[in-house]
């Protein structure tokens, strides 16, 4: 019988290599989706301070951290991706990163999974302008708009839809045009501040 040992894969936007296996900060992958796609579920992927390009975790489930926090660790966007896209489980977790200048239909910052210590800001979606179905907890979701469906119909949530928030900050966060909740919509927030947000 096989026995498989858990691996800790390392990026670094600055040197690392793709070819390198990540197995160490010497031998860091530079982008995050490359160490996303070598990693098995339940590994982790220690981010190094950088700024990174958007991420899509499929069906795995991975836990991403940003070692020196949100202030210094970044995945952008770039106006027209989602940051994070996650399996809808909460298994699959991302902490101390910021996740900016997200686009998508549904959450421009990030999609299902968790979310920890992060700071989700300035995403643009029709529904849920900073995260659409997601967990947050000692999050700071700010600056995400929610622009209406083209399709038609409201568009609602512009910090968040279908979540669930602990400890979170919720600020300043709108709905462009008609839509519900310009904070956060159909979802449960605990001891959470939620205000200065519009519709």
């Amino acid at each position: 019988t096989a026995v498989f040992e858990w691996v800790d894969f390392y990026v670094d936007a600055v040197r690392g290599r793709d070819t390198s296996n990540g197995w160490s900060e010497q031998t860091a992958k530079r982008t995050l989706q490359a160490a996303v796609d070598a990693a098995a579920d339940y590994e982790t992927i220690y981010v190094l301070p950088g700024v990174y390009k958007p991420i899509d975790l499929g069906l795995k489930e991975l836990y991403v951290v940003g070692q020196e926090g949100a202030a210094k660790t970044v995945i952008d966007g770039g106006g027209t991706n989602r940051c994070v896209t996650m399996t809808s489980s909460w298994d699959s977790q991302v902490s101390g990163l910021t996740l900016t200048h997200g686009f998508a239909e549904e959450g421009g910052g990030a999609f299902g999974g968790s979310l920890y210590n992060c700071i989700v800001s300035n995403n643009v979606a029709y529904w849920g302008g900073g995260c659409y179905s997601t967990y947050l907890q000692n999050c700071l979701i700010a600056g995400n708009t929610v622009i209406g469906s083209p399709y038609g119909g409201r568009g609602n949530g512009g910090g968040t839809q279908y979540g669930t928030l602990r400890n979170c900050t919720v600020v300043g966060n709108r709905i462009a045009q008609s839509g519900f909740g310009g904070g956060t919509y159909y979802g449960y927030a605990y001891n959470s501040v939620i205000v200065g947000n519009t519709v």
